[in-house]
């Protein structure tokens, strides 16, 4: 096997580099197997075209593919014990090389910056800590604005709000924009802190006829990328205040409902994809509703109305549960959400285990937070012998277990 290393002074020239390039795209290739949601007139072929184009869009964005690609093989060479923290040394250099910016550079180079550090962002989750990728989310959103405001039509609809238009964003070509979103918007809602940036979520959502490539990977619908982020928001603009009849909570929860299932993934031969996007999708809606009550409605988990969420995920989860691992990393964060709300010891074993499964293994965007031990001192503290919680006994436990805001 080929040994390969970042030189000590320099980050070389990405576009020179064809030897580094063939080891990303063997390293990575696997991980497009796993993009169930890909629209039927994408092929293979295409996301690979796409890939290739933003390894080589920029030197930061290559090299951080490069270490990437090496821990992605140190994961597939001992998955029960990868030693990814010897990695963590390239990871501080390039968090330092796509910080830095320069007066005269282009909107391409910027937009280069952006993508490297969203792949370090990644790379941080996966290999040391919660922290640590945070705080470089946290970093590089001035990036992000920068990149967002050079494109008018993202430019705020609200007179009052100094953010993006979050709808217009999340259609943007610039497909950078979306990553960014989705990264703040689950990292908001998994830790409990306020966006690292504003959004201006007046205009309502834009149809489009083809999914956003997030949710090509992900498996969640950007209806619902929507709706989190309006929670977020409002959370963070009211940390001491939560309502039962709020306007905004009954056009989320009736947006919620009345968001229907794409189907635009072509013939299928396997009948199982087909359930299993369906099944992924559906998960996520009912993760939305738990969040919504809880954690802007100030339902506990006794609600009945959570409880119903908490049930349709955990039926949902046997069948994504059986396809395996492939499968069931779309359905990470509707089983951590349907977890919090757990009533019933079976659920929550059933929660837990699969949550614990995830780890480094599947990539999952936390992946470098021991779900369990936050769980475990949920269920031990405000939530013991099936007690009912609030959102922010979670917010309490995660804050414990895995701090990112110091």
């Amino acid at each position: 096997m080929s040994s390969y290393s970042i030189p000590p002074r320099i980050i070389p020239d990405a576009w020179s580099s064809g030897r580094t390039l063939r080891f990303i795209l063997s390293q990575y290739e696997p991980l497009f197997k796993s993009i169930f949601f890909r629209p039927a007139q994408v092929r293979t072929e295409d996301i690979q075209a796409r890939f290739i184009n933003q390894v080589v869009s920029s030197n930061i964005t290559h090299w951080s593919m490069f270490v990437g690609a090496q821990m992605f093989r140190a994961l597939r060479q001992d998955a029960e014990h990868p030693n990814v923290e010897r990695f963590i040394p390239w990871l501080d250099r390039l968090d330092r090389l796509c910080l830095v910016s320069e007066n005269d550079a282009s909107l391409d180079d910027i937009v280069g910056r952006l993508n490297g550090a969203l792949e370090l962002s990644f790379l941080r989750y996966l290999s040391s800590s919660s922290k640590h990728g945070f705080t470089l989310i946290r970093q590089i959103a001035p990036t992000f604005m920068q990149v967002a405001c050079a494109d008018p039509t993202v430019w705020p609809r609200d007179p009052g709000s100094s953010g993006i238009s979050l709808a217009h964003a999340l259609v943007s070509p610039r497909y950078v924009l979306g990553r960014f979103i989705f990264v703040d918007v689950l990292t908001s809602l998994t830790f409990g802190v306020p966006p690292v940036v504003e959004y201006d979520t007046s205009h309502p959502i834009i149809p489009t006829i083809q999914a956003h490539p997030i949710e090509w990977v992900n498996g969640c619908p950007f209806e619902f990328v929507f709706s989190i982020a309006r929670i977020n928001q409002w959370r963070a603009r009211r940390p001491d205040q939560r309502v039962g009849h709020d306007r905004i909570l009954k056009e989320i929860e009736a947006d919620t409902w009345a968001w229907q299932p794409r189907c635009d993934y072509g013939p299928e031969t396997e009948s199982w994809k087909v359930v299993m996007r369906h099944a992924v999708q559906e998960g996520w809606r009912h993760g939305v509703l738990i969040y919504l009550y809880m954690g802007m409605c100030g339902a506990t988990s006794h609600d009945s109305r959570v409880q119903s969420a908490v049930r349709q995920i955990s039926k949902l989860h046997t069948t994504v549960g059986s396809q395996g691992l492939a499968a069931g990393i779309h359905f990470n964060m509707p089983v951590l959400l349907a977890a919090i709300a757990a009533r019933s010891e079976a659920d929550r074993s059933k929660f837990g285990a699969s949550l614990s499964k995830s780890g480094k293994r599947n990539g999952m965007l936390m992946s470098c937070v021991d779900f369990g031990l936050v769980l475990h001192h949920l269920w031990s503290g405000a939530g013991a012998n099936g007690g009912p919680v609030v959102w922010d006994d979670y917010v309490d436990s995660m804050g414990t277990v895995a701090d990112v805001t110091h």
